[in-house]
Formats: structure tokens, sequence, C-alpha cells
């Protein structure tokens, strides 16, 4: 799977909607919609004058068709075909394109340069998600945010707090990838910033999955990098623990709930009732879509603040799609893993190894957010996953 699909010179226009894209992700999921509906068209004009269909017969690619076959089956099983069609359109219509945009040549000065503005725009963002959590004030909005203890949630340019606390997160798995590998003293001190600023911005939404997150790949990617620095980021997250709670109590009782139950009730109980599901569809699930208005068939008793997915993105791809949807999606996952480490592994120059190194902690960590809570049927956050994958599938073709 990790053959070069593209011999093709550097394209520029690739490399400025690739940027528009970046400046757009952190912000708004219009812009980001449109961004990438310009890419698409472009990627499908690059494709009929390339003429070499054949490069489009990728194993990746034809894992994640299967996948996507899957889906539309799924829905058109269901109780109610139009809504859960539409349902997994609406979610998975960015997958409709990551062929286009993985065959677009880009050269490795080409991603960083557009790596370069997706931290710009979410450093930028992470200074107003900031001014959130100590004003309160959602700007753009003007409504008042969520208070926590003597603070607010911070939703950034979003309308909701893991909306955003996801796509930091990815963002900041790529800052501190490149921070891993930048020999240059300036640009080392910018990624060093950014990375703060961001990881910031991801403690200041409370969201406990994408602090989880966030932790596991700091030991994760100082481990594949330099293993002296996994103590040292050890010793540093210690730091900052001991400091907040000390701080700001309302940190340390958001960390402890995260071991008591009684606070996870309605996500223990949403699983509960996902398995009952599952159990009754195990083939096709019941459609894309459908959890809210088959949730009353198969509720568990107990308590529930919410009612609107499994908050687990495993389990909601079961119960929506059957396990054969679940299956499929674990296999567009792992063939993605595969080539990503591949290329880690056979790519010599540290700029290009650090970009792959991003894009693997960022998939790796939204997967780990994803046992907890369900991101990727939030289309701000399946936009950003997948372009996140697609800075990864870009490191397997030749430029």
């Amino acid at each position: 799977m990790e053959k070069y699909l593209n011999e093709e010179p550097t394209d520029r226009i690739a490399i400025f909607l690739f940027s528009l894209w970046a400046l757009a992700l952190p912000w708004s999921l219009a812009a980001m919609q449109i961004a990438l509906g310009l890419l698409a068209a472009y990627g499908a004009f690059a494709a009929i004058r390339r003429r070499r269909l054949r490069d489009y017969r990728h194993p990746f690619f034809i894992i994640l068709a299967i996948y996507l076959l899957l889906q539309a089956l799924s829905a058109l099983f269901s109780a109610a075909p139009g809504p859960s069609l539409q349902a997994f359109l609406n979610t998975d219509w960015p997958a409709f394109a990551i062929p286009l945009l993985a065959m677009l040549a880009l050269s490795v000065e080409g991603r960083r340069r557009v790596a370069q503005a997706l931290l710009f725009s979410a450093s930028a963002v992470s200074i107003y998600a900031l001014f959130q959590f100590f004003g309160g004030i959602d700007i753009f909005r003007g409504t008042t945010l969520t208070p926590h203890g003597d603070f607010y949630r911070a939703n950034g340019g979003y309308n909701f707090y893991l909306t955003f606390a996801g796509n930091q997160l990815m963002a900041f798995c790529l800052a501190f990838a490149l921070l891993l590998f930048e020999k240059e003293p300036r640009r080392r001190a910018l990624y060093l910033l950014a990375a703060g600023l961001i990881f910031a911005s991801v403690i200041a939404t409370f969201g406990r999955s994408t602090w989880i997150a966030a932790v596991l790949v700091l030991g994760l990617g100082t481990w594949l990098v330099n293993r002296r620095l996994f103590a040292i980021a050890g010793a540093a997250l210690i730091v900052i623990a001991v400091v907040l709670a000390l701080a700001a109590p309302v940190f340390q009782e958001r960390f402890l709930s995260i071991f008591d139950l009684a606070q996870n009730e309605t996500r223990l109980n949403l699983w509960k009732t996902s398995a009952a599901m599952i159990a009754g569809h195990p083939v096709w699930g019941i459609g894309p879509g459908m959890f809210t208005t088959m949730f009353p068939l198969y509720k568990v008793p107990g308590f529930y603040d919410t009612a609107t997915h499994a908050h687990n993105d495993a389990l909601n791809m079961a119960v929506g799609s059957g396990l054969l949807g679940l299956l499929a999606w674990l296999a567009v996952w792992s063939a993605w893993f595969y080539i990503a480490f591949r290329a880690y592994r056979r790519i010599s120059a540290a700029a290009d190894k650090a970009l792959v190194l991003g894009s693997i902690l960022a998939v790796a960590g939204i997967l780990i957010a994803g046992f907890f809570q369900c991101y990727y049927t939030d289309l701000e956050n399946n936009i950003f996953w997948w372009f996140m994958a697609v800075m990864g599938l870009q490191a397997a073709i030749k430029q």
C-alpha cells in the first residue's frame, strides 16, 4: 500500500487552495466547506488533465470506497432511508473527495507551507479562545459561554466546546511534531509558541477526552522521535497539572471527574443503549443518523442529559452501520496508519518526517478522544480529520 502514486511536479494552485483550506479550518464550518469544495473541483480537473485513472486504484481508495458503499447500504436498509441517506452524505461527503486531494502534487516545502498556515490560524484562534476562557464572551455570536468555576468553556470559532477541542487537539499534534524535528532556532521558537498556545486552548475547553488524548500523543510523539524527551515531557505534564490544580481547583475537579462513574452516568448508559441497538441490528445497523429516532426503543433505564449519539465513535459507527460498517471504518484507518508509518520509516528528510508524524499523532489523537465522544459525525471535526489524513497520504506520493 505504500507505493508511490504520482510523479508530477509541484502544483502551485494546489498549494494555494490547500493553504486556503488550512486557514479556514480552525474558524468556520462554512469557510472550510467552501475551501474543500474548491479543492475537490480542482482535484477533479487535475485528474481529467492527467488522464491516469489507474493511479486512483490504490488499495486505500478501494477500502475507502467499500466503507462508503456499506454506509449507503446501511442507510437504504434503515427504517427511514431518505433521512438516513441524507445523514450519511452530510457526514461523509468529504471522504468522496479524498482520492482527488491525495493525488494533487505538493512538494515537501509546499506541504510545510500548508502546515504553517494551519498553525498560524490555529494559534490565532487559540488567543481568542483564551480571551473566551477568562472573559466568558463569544464576540462573534454575542453570547455568554458556559461557566466552569471562575472561568468559561472556550468554543473558539465554533459553537460547541468539544468541536473546538477536537480540532485544536489535531492542530497541537501537528505543531508538536514540527517542533520535535525543527533545528533552525527562529522556526523552532515559532513552533514552540504555536504548540503552547494551541495546547492552552485545549485545556481552556475543559474537554476531558481531548485532555486524555493530548497526554497520550505527547508520550507517543516523544517515544517515536527521542525517548530521552519522553521522561522530560512526562515531568512537564506533571508540573503543568500541579500548577493548574493549585491555581484553579476547578481543573482538579474536572480531571478527577474522569474516574467518577457517577459523573459519567450518561455516557455509560448511552454505551449500554448502543450495545442493545447493535444486538438488535448487528449487520446493517439502524442506519446513519437514526440514533435519536431509535433511542426510545432501546433505551436502557437511567439518567441521560443527551441522546444524540453513542458518545463513542466506534460504537456509534456500529450502531448506525452495523458490524460491517464498523469493520470497514476500522479498515480505513488501519490502512491509513499502515501507509503513514511506512512512509515515516522510509523518509529521510526531517521536514517531511515531521509532517508525517504530525498527521499520525493527529489521527491517533482524535481516535483516542473518540473513545469517549463522537467526533467523526461532527462535520467540523470530520473535515479537519480528513485534512490531517490527506497530509499523511501526500507523503506516500512521489513528487
